[in-house]
C-alpha cells in the first residue's frame, strides 16, 4: 500500500453565498490555507439594502426577503434582524482573517454587485494590510457558466501560490 501524507488544511473555493460561509471559516478555523472567491456575496447589510431599493423601485410584491430569510434560517425573531446583521455579518470583522484572498468578479453582476461586496472588502483588506487579490471580468454577470470561474488555471496557479 502507498503511503501518502495527509494534510489538514485546505484552500476553499466559494461562489456567491458561498462567500459568508468562507468568510465564517476563515476567522474560526485554523485548516484554511486560501479562499479563492467568485461574484461573493460578503456585505450582507448593503446587499440587503440594494435588493430592498430593487424591490421598491420595481414595485414588486415583496418584503424584505433576505431579512426574512436570515430570521428563519438563524432562527431569531425578525424584528431582531437589523442588530443580528450588523453583530453576525460585520464585513471589517469578517475580513480581518489573515488568510490569502483572490475575487474574480464580473462588472456585469446586477445579482451581487461587485461595488458593494467584492470592493468594500478589498479595501478593508488593503487598509489592515492583508493579503487580497481582485481580478474583475468587464461585462460578466452573475452566471454560473460564467468568465469569473471559468479561469480554472488561475484559481488553480493561485491555491498552488499558496501551498505551505
Amino acid at each position: 500500500m502507498k503511503e501518502t501524507g495527509i494534510n489538514y488544511s485546505v484552500h476553499l473555493f466559494a461562489i456567491s453565498m458561498g462567500g459568508l460561509l468562507a468568510l465564517r471559516l476563515m476567522r474560526n478555523v485554523d485548516f484554511v490555507r486560501s479562499v479563492a472567491f467568485s461574484q461573493p456575496l460578503l456585505n450582507v447589510k448593503e446587499q440587503r439594502n440594494y435588493e430592498n431599493d430593487y424591490i421598491k423601485k420595481n414595485n414588486l410584491d415583496m418584503d424584505d426577503p433576505m431579512g426574512h430569510a436570515i430570521a428563519l434560517s438563524h432562527e431569531i425573531d425578525y424584528s431582531t434582524v437589523d442588530a443580528y446583521i450588523d453583530k453576525s455579518f460585520d464585513l471589517e470583522k469578517l475580513s480581518l482573517a489573515s488568510i490569502p484572498c483572490k475575487i474574480w468578479h464580473g462588472t456585469g453582476d446586477t445579482n451581487v454587485p461587485v461595488e458593494i461586496n467584492a470592493l468594500p472588502f478589498v479595501e478593508l483588506r488593503i487598509k489592515h494590510k492583508l493579503q487580497i487579490a481582485l481580478e474583475v471580468a468587464p461585462g460578466v454577470g452573475h452566471d454560473k457558466n460564467g468568465a469569473c470561474y471559468s479561469d480554472h488555471k488561475g484559481i488553480i496557479q493561485f491555491f498552488h501560490q499558496n501551498e505551505k
